[in-house]
């Protein structure tokens, strides 16, 4: 099979894409969801592991590329994938920023209630109450 052949079903679903056919972004971004998945596994901030997976950031990438399509078939005539894979990293980076970054909720600054700063915290009988003998 020639890589003519090969690029044909992913040229088709562009063009349609180009058309309006809405659902051609779904199957070009199933096309490439293994590689992305791996990108973004590779990639993953491990204080963002407790937060979110690979599967939450590539629902998310999915959702930037629907608003962000007109930008590639406008403006990028290289390809697909290497514009998807730039949504994956800015996605991330976005993120990154929203978990790590916030003032409030910051992965940063959770504490375990089985760490000794917990027993500084005002809160800190309450969790024990809570907490009781667990294991």
């Amino acid at each position: 099979m020639s890589s003519s052949t090969q690029e044909s079903p992913t040229q088709n679903a562009l063009q349609r894409l180009r058309d309006g056919d809405e659902t051609a972004l779904a199957e070009l971004f199933a096309k490439h969801r293994d590689r992305l998945y791996q990108i973004v596994s590779a990639r993953m901030d491990r204080r963002l592991a407790g937060r979110v997976d690979a599967d939450d950031v590539l629902q998310e990438v999915y959702l930037d590329a629907v608003a962000r399509i007109h930008h590639f078939l406008e403006h990028h005539s290289g390809s697909f994938f290497v514009w998807l894979r730039l949504v994956t990293t800015q996605t991330m980076a976005n993120i990154f920023r929203r978990h790590l970054d916030a003032k409030k909720r910051d992965a940063k600054r959770e504490v375990s209630i089985y760490s000794g700063r917990a027993n500084e915290s005002p809160t800190s009988p309450l969790a024990m109450q809570l907490l009781g003998r667990l294991t």
